[in-house]
């Protein structure tokens, strides 16, 4: 077994993860082409792949009984690379929504075979450290799907979709290094789940997360073209300083964590509204850039924040299957975005798109706040049980 082989493979898998963003910098134009359609219909080019990403968790503990980890892996990756490329052949807003719900498909059996695939190869010492690398290449593809997208769809926004070529590469990649195993034949069991009231808590951090931090991808081509700040290659950048910002934070994810200690979420979710609030008030790509950049830092405190907290207040067996949980209702947030935040603002005139920005940042906002009093409140109730036992 050559683990050099494996690590590559990997983090080829790893380099897709973020490729339902890639069509991101081209929705301006793409509503131009469907200029019949509400925005809000057009959004569901971005939205539409969360929903799937849920389903596929389910997808792939079926066909584990039947597939082998490499095999499922590759499945994921023909399905992504085909249902990508698809829509520049397509004039249907029907059929490309179609396609975009299949991405969301092999994302996510990527995604979930993936951390399969890490925990399988690598003791617990290399395990930790490709944990780490995990977060930066998964921005870094992000990067290169944003910035490639908004690039080609400067020049026709059916060539945005050419970017899901890379995934031909991958596949060859893949198909190449993952070593031959066999299928595991048993189904998983989620039996004896216990969910406490601070699960659901953080469930409910995890869908107002997805809501708020989806206005930025549903609204910034929109917002960049109709206040003739940018275009499509401008979407582009800003997408891929936005993963800039998570890949570096991803690598120094472990000093930011002891830096704030127990107020690392909130740290985060401040970053974030931060970020929200500069694309809220900005009017030129001197405030659009460093908001999407504090973003994508944000992103890779919250994320991975969340989810190791949450492991340390559940029982041992339940991990991976909340894990799975709070993901997808992640996702759920995500779909619901538009609907939730267009409903609400629609009440309010005059704020725009920018107005949707602000109200994402008073939800980040909110949001730290209730994780500053959860850690107080935990503090105190640790005082009080020391001070008993003395």
């Amino acid at each position: 077994m050559n683990q050099k082989k494996i690590t590559i493979a990997i983090l080829a898998l790893l380099f897709l993860q973020m490729s339902t963003q890639g069509i991101v910098p081209a929705l301006a134009v793409i509503k131009e082409n469907f200029n019949y359609l509400g925005y809000d219909t057009i959004q569901l080019l971005v939205t539409i792949p969360n929903i799937f990403l849920i389903i596929s968790s389910m997808l792939v503990g079926t066909l584990a009984v039947y597939l082998s980890q490499e095999k499922i892996a590759l499945v994921g990756v023909i399905i992504l690379t085909i249902s990508g490329i698809l829509p520049i052949w397509m004039n249907s807003f029907f059929m490309i929504v179609c396609m975009r719900a299949l991405i969301g498909l092999g994302s996510g059996v990527i995604s979930t075979t993936t951390i399969s695939l890490i925990s399988r190869y690598y003791e617990e010492e290399t395990k930790e450290k490709m944990l780490g690398v995990q977060s930066t290449f998964i921005c870094g593809g992000g990067i290169v799907f944003s910035l490639l997208g908004g690039i080609m769809a400067a020049r026709n926004w059916r060539y945005a979709f050419g970017v899901y070529a890379i995934g031909l590469v991958v596949f060859f990649i893949v198909a190449s290094f993952l070593p031959h195993t066999l299928p595991s034949r048993k189904k998983a069991s989620s039996k004896n789940v216990h969910i406490s009231l601070s699960v659901v808590g953080y469930f409910v951090a995890f869908f107002l997360y997805g809501t708020s931090y989806n206005i930025l991808l549903g609204n910034l081509a929109r917002f960049l073209s109709e206040e003739s700040i940018g275009d499509t290659a401008s979407a582009g950048l800003a997408m891929s300083l936005s993963m800039f910002g998570g890949a570096a934070t991803g690598v120094l994810f472990q000093w930011i964590s002891k830096m704030f200690k127990g107020y690392v979420l909130p740290a985060g979710y401040l970053l974030s509204a931060l970020g929200l609030l500069l694309l809220g008030t900005a009017s030129s790509l001197a405030g659009v850039l460093p908001g999407c950049t504090l973003l994508g830092v944000g992103m890779s405190i919250i994320m991975p924040a969340m989810l190791s907290q949450m492991t340390e207040i559940t029982r041992p067996e339940q991990p991976a299957f909340l894990i799975g949980i709070s993901l997808a209702i992640y996702n759920i947030g995500s779909f619901s975005s538009p609907y939730i935040v267009n409903s609400i603002m629609n009440r309010f005139e005059g704020y725009g798109i920018q107005g949707r920005f602000l109200f994402g940042a008073l939800l980040m906002v909110l949001t730290s706040v209730a994780f500053i009093i959860h850690k107080i409140t935990q503090s105190d109730t640790a005082i009080v049980k020391k001070g008993v036992s003395v």
